[in-house]
């Protein structure tokens, strides 16, 4: 059953037809991009901050569901479409936030509802359409030592001991008294920390800009002048994803998306906590109480996809979560078969032209389709090949 997304204006979108989720939306519905406006994300799902329609009949997914799946199936909608599926198409950086787990989110779901407006956790994967920029988890210990040490102005950020307690015990305990003093900062404290190291910086020689990140922190500082997120980098692992390279963030781990276009799947949730690069409320005492302290190395962040009977199908399903992505190439002439599902998945061609099951029905850039559990599918890419598709799916 062929299903649209639900469009998300975000400011930090791609602007007009620079944005993949606005070309998405324009082959797929009647949308006319307009030239000024941001094209964020694009929502395919039963959240209720963004739900997909049936195309034909534009009911939404959630209300067909009730009407036209026995009760059986449906004594938990959640279990039947237990993800959230997204594409992202991002211009400028996204607030540094991090999720809760179960347990936190529900506490917090209870304890400020009017904040924190979903009960339920957010681990998330990404597998990048393009280059995709990103920050994400604490970097290896002696990296942070050394920007500390090396960088002068984390000494008008922070207090010669908290440095030294951290050159010195690194606990997760000084993390936190850092993060503690460090956020609380206010765009007039900031300033003159960030002036003072773009100026000095700029006299510099390639390789000293590169080391220190200068180009980065630059930019971060023009999209969110003065902000305490500008210096985030010095602590957060920032690298890039190749197109097809995956992410899995964990609940706790802290990140920012900067550029680029992805997938993205998630539970079923809209909950976050932002810490920076936003002027959206920064809760630092629930950042503080959620927080994963933990080093990572980049190869720890990204996760490798799983073959699955060729290299043109890969399979990424991270442990312990209730949602799975697989990626798809279809050459000309050639076909795929889909897997069944225990849930309902959903799945969207990103490029070429083929044909689904044996009502040949078109399928094309931006087409967006839904499975009952345990459908499945026959599809051909019958010219512009190959053709790319990502599967979302549950996997419990």
């Amino acid at each position: 059953m062929e299903i649209t997304g639900h469009l998300q204006n975000y400011e930090w979108g791609k602007i007009g037809k620079n944005s993949l989720v606005a070309q998405i939306m324009c082959n797929n519905t009647d949308l006319k991009i307009d030239d000024e406006t941001p094209y964020a994300e694009l929502w395919m799902g039963i959240h209720n901050n963004g739900e997909s329609l049936v195309k034909d009949k534009q009911q939404p997914l959630s209300a067909w569901l009730k009407k036209n799946v026995e009760p059986v199936r449906l004594s938990n909608t959640e279990q039947l479409l237990p993800f959230l599926f997204k594409v992202l198409s991002v211009n400028k950086a996204l607030s540094i936030q991090c999720h809760p787990n179960k347990e936190q989110a529900l506490d917090l779901f209870k304890r400020m509802p009017t904040i924190y407006k979903d009960g339920n956790h957010k681990p998330e994967m990404t597998i990048a359409i393009t280059e995709f920029q990103v920050m994400s988890g604490f970097r290896p210990v002696d990296e942070i030592k050394t920007f500390l040490k090396e960088v002068p102005e984390f000494e008008m950020l922070l207090s010669k001991d908290l440095i030294d307690n951290y050159l010195s015990e690194n606990k997760d305990e000084c993390m936190k008294q850092i993060l503690q003093t460090w956020l609380a900062k206010t765009e007039l404290d900031m300033e003159p920390i960030i002036k003072s190291f773009l100026n000095r910086l700029a006299n510099e020689d390639d390789s000293a800009k590169e080391k220190y990140l200068f180009l980065l922190i630059k930019q971060l500082s023009e999209w969110y002048p003065n902000d305490v997120g500008v210096f985030m980098p010095f602590f957060l692992n920032y690298f890039t994803l190749n197109p097809g390279e995956c992410m899995f963030i964990a609940a706790g781990v802290p990140h920012a998306y900067i550029k680029g276009d992805c997938v993205e799947c998630m539970s079923c949730s809209d909950n976050v906590v932002r810490c920076g690069l936003t002027p959206k409320l920064k809760d630092v005492n629930v950042l503080l109480e959620i927080l994963d302290f933990k080093s990572y190395t980049v190869d720890q962040l990204k996760m490798v996809g799983v073959p699955k009977g060729s290299d043109n199908v890969m399979v990424f399903n991270p442990p312990g979560q209730e949602f799975g992505l697989t990626s798809v190439i279809i050459q000309t002439g050639e076909t795929y078969q889909s897997s069944a599902s225990k849930t309902c998945s959903i799945f969207i061609v990103l490029s070429g032209i083929g044909e689904i099951g044996k009502t040949k029905k078109t399928l094309k850039f931006g087409s967006i389709f839904f499975l009952l559990p345990k459908e499945t599918c026959l599809i051909k890419c019958t010219k512009g090949g190959p053709m790319v598709l990502y599967f979302a799916y549950g996997v419990n």
